[in-house]
């Protein structure tokens, strides 16, 4: 079976990602959340999230953009079998793009919680 995950690539999110990821654990096998250099008025919200089974936070001193985030949990997450990553903001339609990188299946749709 494959292994899913979710990459949510964040900056200066509202409460509701909190919410929003916990409830992506029940159909997600792993969820792997960005701080992309929020500060620390965000670090409480973060804090919350890494307390939640399933979810791991990366984060990024600085901002360095949402392309940076998404190649960091790429990183992070080589052994993965399934990369998803969510499309939002003005767009409203999901994009899905796959491609084969050896055995490892890749399946991005861009997206920025804010």
């Amino acid at each position: 079976m494959l292994e899913q995950v979710i990459i949510i690539p964040s900056y200066q999110p509202s409460e509701s990602l909190i919410l929003f990821a916990k409830n992506l654990t029940d159909s997600f096998n792993k969820i792997i959340v960005v701080d992309d250099g929020s500060g620390w008025e965000y670090k409480d919200i973060f804090q919350k999230i890494e307390n939640i089974a399933g979810i791991t936070v990366l984060r990024h001193a600085m901002n360095q953009g949402k392309g940076r985030a998404i190649k960091t949990a790429f990183n992070y997450c080589l052994n993965c079998s399934n990369f998803c990553d969510r499309g939002g903001g003005n767009n409203r339609r999901r994009r899905w793009s796959t491609c084969d990188r050896g055995y490892k299946k890749c399946c991005c749709c861009p997206l920025r919680f804010r």
